[in-house]
């Protein structure tokens, strides 16, 4: 999974970022094996906003994908989060990035997520808690980022913990 905000201020968007660990954590059917670290990253997308704390959770779950995304949506609400500009400002956002190798396109739900080889502040964190990613092809994250993904923008801001 990965993790996001920008909504406060520095304190506001950790705490942001451990809430949303600590309700996953709690989440029936929902292990959460590693967290990586808090990146600050640039905005993508809607750029005209404050920049964002990522990170990334590896979790064990015997949940489906549906409805593993309904319980991170009703844990977004829960701290706050209404969506209102696309890839704007937000309190919080978890998404899945991965699930073994599952495939899925649907209207709500798109495994791989679409753009996890375009943001370095998606694959960077999976990536740290986990090397040897592959994605559902067999092909190793590593290997399949783009020679043009550029993480330098990345700046590790601390720990995550669950």
């Amino acid at each position: 999974m990965g993790l996001g905000c920008n909504a406060g201020n520095h304190y506001a968007r950790i705490a942001s970022l451990h809430a949303a660990v600590k309700m996953v954590a709690q989440t029936r059917c929902i292990r959460i094996e590693q967290c990586s670290s808090i990146y600050r990253s640039p905005p993508w997308g809607y750029e005209q906003q404050e920049d964002f704390y990522n990170a990334a959770i590896l979790a064990a779950t015997t949940l489906k994908p549906d409805v593993l995304l309904r319980k991170l949506k009703d844990i977004e609400r829960c701290l706050g989060r209404v969506p209102v500009v696309r890839w704007g400002p937000r309190i919080i956002d978890i998404d899945i990035l991965l699930f073994g190798n599952v495939v899925m396109d649907t209207p709500d739900l798109v495994i791989p997520h679409p753009y996890l080889l375009e943001r370095p502040f998606a694959f960077a964190p999976v990536l740290e808690i986990n090397p040897k990613a592959c994605l559902p092809d067999g092909r190793s994250l590593a290997i399949a980022v783009p020679d043009t993904a550029d993480s330098s923008s990345l700046t590790i801001i601390g720990a995550l913990n669950a």
